[in-house]
């Protein structure tokens, strides 16, 4: 059986040379983090190192699995040169430790269990495991979530029986469903008003969004809205909104100062939601996010939505997290969903932000292309088992005269 070492910049990467070298059958010998140097004065590059080997049943390999593991390690021990049989064996398991195990929180008994596959009493390494981590670093899933998901999924009996692979993921939508926190949107009380602030870095649409959510709550389920904004710094700005609260019939204040904020709240004293849309901050710049903390503290706001894009990178939406942390930030609003690679973000971000879902943005139509988050539809999404036109959606009359779509704001 040929053997061969695989080396790439991510988990992702490296798998997509195993698949196109040895196809959808490959298997997965080991896996490991490297550093190496390009030469001696360079800067250390770290690597992933994946071992794997051609895999498939076939006429020309078609004896049962378990008679087929002998050769394998026989095979393994000659290339690595492993002083054992055992040893050899033990590569074969290693990535059941690295890639199911996280090592940081694992016990001795997780690590027992994880190496026994319920097919074959722990021989090898689960081919079900493996396709179903492929497929969650291709539907864009941090590979340390993925690589806890799959933990906290073999520990729930998901890999305990042979399933279809489709019916897998519906067993895995079903445990990522119940780890989600969202707030299925806005939650309005017919009893008390509400305000709310929406906050977060420029370009991620936060002024459609405002546009979406009052369009939604004032042409479809009739309430009164009131629309603030602060965002006073960006040209055209406030003609925007403007131009979108005349269309619909909405009042509209500005403010650039805690005193007119007060003011602004307190004529709106009757409505049912305030929606404040807030200028869209650089993540670096510490001063304005300070400057909008302090506008916001004195002002009655019951939540303030961070709105971040999902076509971000992981570690940007991270990053952006803690930069805007200081607004003190109650829910999380992701926009942008039908510009990202793959819907499985969303889980990466849920993981990473501690803060339940409100809404996601959907496309660019006002007030159409926006939705509540609810855990199983999230889940559902993440899984792939439904895409973003799976919903029925409401249709609305939309302000399309006021030139309202999605925009850098």
């Amino acid at each position: 059986m040929p053997i061969e070492t695989f080396r790439a910049s991510s988990m992702r990467e490296a798998l997509a040379m195993v698949r196109q070298r040895w196809g959808a059958d490959a298997i997965v010998l080991s896996s490991r983090e490297t550093v190496r140097r390009r030469y001696p004065w360079s800067r250390p590059v770290a690597e992933t190192e994946v071992t794997a080997a051609a895999g498939g049943e076939s006429p020309a390999n078609s004896e049962p699995r378990a008679a087929r593991l002998g050769q394998q390690v026989r095979e393994l021990n000659e290339h690595l040169h492993l002083p054992s049989l055992e040893g050899a064996s033990a590569a074969c398991e290693s990535l059941i430790d690295d890639l199911i195990v996280p090592p940081d929180f694992a016990t001795p008994a997780e690590r027992e269990a994880a190496d026994r596959h319920p097919a074959d009493g722990g021989a090898t390494l689960s081919d079900a495991l493996f396709r179903t981590f492929t497929w969650l670093i291709d539907a864009d899933i941090d590979e340390e979530h993925a690589r806890a998901l799959l933990f906290e999924a073999q520990s729930a009996g998901v890999f305990d029986e042979p399933l279809a692979d489709a019916a897998r993921r519906e067993r895995l939508a079903r445990l990522i469903e119940s780890q989600l926190r969202c707030s299925g949107g806005l939650g309005l009380d017919v009893q008390r008003k509400k305000t709310i602030a929406l906050v977060g870095p420029t370009g991620v649409g936060k002024t459609t969004t405002i546009a979406k959510l009052a369009a939604g709550f004032h042409l479809g389920d009739q309430r009164r809205i009131g629309l603030v904004t602060l965002d006073t710094f960006r040209a055209g700005a406030v003609d925007q909104l403007r131009t979108f609260a005349d269309v619909i019939g909405l009042p509209m204040r500005t403010a650039s100062t805690p005193g007119e904020l007060t003011s602004a709240l307190d004529d709106f004293q009757d409505r049912d939601l305030v929606l404040i849309d807030t200028a869209g901050r650089s993540p670096r710049d510490e001063l304005r996010i300070q400057e909008l903390r302090d506008l916001l503290s004195d002002a009655s706001i019951d939540e303030v939505h961070l709105v971040l894009s999902l076509a971000a990178s992981h570690r940007t939406l991270a990053s952006m997290v803690e930069r805007f942390r200081v607004l003190r930030p109650t829910h999380l609003l992701l926009t942008k969903l039908d510009e990202a690679v793959q819907l499985g973000a969303i889980y990466s971000a849920a993981r990473t932000i501690d803060l339940p879902l409100s809404h996601f943005a959907t496309g660019q139509d006002v007030p159409d292309d926006l939705e509540p988050a609810v855990p199983a539809r999230t889940a559902d999404m993440i899984m792939g088992l439904q895409d973003l036109e799976s919903r029925t959606r409401p249709r609305l009359p939309s302000p399309d005269a006021a030139g309202v779509r999605e925009s850098p704001g």
